[in-house]
């Protein structure tokens, strides 16, 4: 299986984020090429059935191979039809997925910023808060890659992920990770909205409310080491691992196993 290094599907939160500067990403883009042979997931020209099938696969378990075949058909379907607002969603959701484990920059990039705009679609900037996630996650994947160009864009992805928060468990707890992601690695005010205190309490309610995702503890022990609670820290990756092991996440298992690892090697140095 192809894996790429990142520290989260969200990896905006690993740079240093400012909120000055401008640009604006565009939310038109050419239909993202899936560079491999994929399997046809089914043969059917009705958009529910095509939809229905395309969200078996867009989950953690799913392998690379299966969540592609899935974009795929997911793309398929938004093509056909743009204001399809369950295709645009499951398209959008699909690459949300798919950015954490392609190793293919090109490829990766074409699937994230078709994602983007089918997330735009979804009502991803108005007050769904499931389409806000994934509008917002995959705004700070583009803010990544775009860099500085892009930092006007960051307030967009605070509102969107605060717009998330109605709805938690999105992602299981995919709003509060975020969230306490961006108060943890932002810079603080006046150059940031950064916030060490707002970063434990969001990292902290995502690992109690939903301690069945292992990013959960992870990132909260990042907040922890942060806060100089080293030892808290490691209680909070061994809850990682726990979570790993008692899950179904498919190649995003040692994509977490190695993060921990590493994590765990830097405290110790």
């Amino acid at each position: 299986m192809i894996l790429i290094d990142k520290y989260t599907h969200i990896t905006l939160f690993l740079i240093t984020i400012v909120l000055s500067g401008c640009g604006s990403i565009p939310t038109h883009s050419p239909p993202a090429l899936v560079g491999v042979e994929v399997e046809e997931l089914t043969d059917s020209e009705d958009p529910n059935e095509m939809i229905e099938t395309a969200n078996r696969y867009c989950n953690y378990s799913a392998t690379l191979e299966k969540q592609l075949a899935a974009f795929k058909l997911a793309q398929r379907v938004y093509l056909m039809d743009r204001s399809n607002r369950d295709g645009a969603l499951t398209l959008a959701r699909s690459a949300l997925f798919i950015s954490g484990l392609i190793e293919d920059g090109e490829m990766k990039w074409e699937i994230i910023r078709k994602g983007y705009e089918a997330a735009v679609m979804a009502g991803g900037e108005d007050d769904d808060p499931a389409a806000a996630y994934y509008f917002g996650a995959l705004l700070g994947l583009l803010i990544e890659d775009e860099g500085l160009t892009a930092a006007g864009e960051v307030p967009r992805f605070q509102e969107a992920m605060e717009r998330a928060e109605k709805k938690p468990e999105t992602d299981m707890g995919g709003p509060l990770r975020g969230l306490g992601m961006l108060y943890l690695r932002a810079p603080a005010w006046p150059a940031g909205v950064g916030d060490l205190e707002l970063a434990l309490e969001f990292l902290e309610r995502a690992g109690q409310e939903y301690p069945n995702h292992p990013e959960n503890h992870l990132f909260y022990a990042y907040a922890l080491e942060e806060d100089d609670q080293i030892d808290e820290a490691r209680e909070e990756l061994k809850r990682a691992e726990e979570a790993i092991s008692n899950g179904q996440w498919g190649d995003f298992s040692d994509r977490w196993r190695k993060e921990i690892m590493k994590f765990r090697e830097e405290m110790d140095n």
